[in-house]
């Protein structure tokens, strides 16, 4: 009885998870009521946002799960949370074949 339980419980959990092909979508939008701007590949900041600020800001076109990323101009990870000019939010799509740069312009 409890080798039928067992196996009938692994026949429930996998028909539980989801088939559905992860989105390979990169292009984000902007929240609205939001502190920045998008203008194609460039996103508008004003001085002292740190990358969280900026992610609260954004979401996915389609609703899927990016990754987001705060990027220095040499395109190796941030170590500092405050985003300067010329640095980039790298997004990645929620399958992770794709990913996309966008760049960091401070307005003052």
């Amino acid at each position: 009885m409890k080798y039928i339980l067992m196996i009938l419980s692994l026949f429930l959990m996998v028909g539980c998870q989801s088939n559905e092909p992860k989105s390979d979508e990169t292009h984000i939008l902007i929240k609205e009521d939001a502190d920045i701007y998008l203008d194609q590949s460039t996103i508008y900041i004003i001085e002292g946002m740190t990358v969280s600020d900026v992610i609260s800001f954004i979401e996915s076109v389609d609703g899927s799960k990016q990754t987001y990323t705060g990027v220095t101009n040499d395109r190796s990870p941030k170590e500092k949370l405050e985003f300067f000019n010329y640095e980039y939010l790298l997004v990645t799509s929620e399958s992770g074949k794709y990913r996309q740069y966008y760049a960091i312009s401070i307005v003052e």
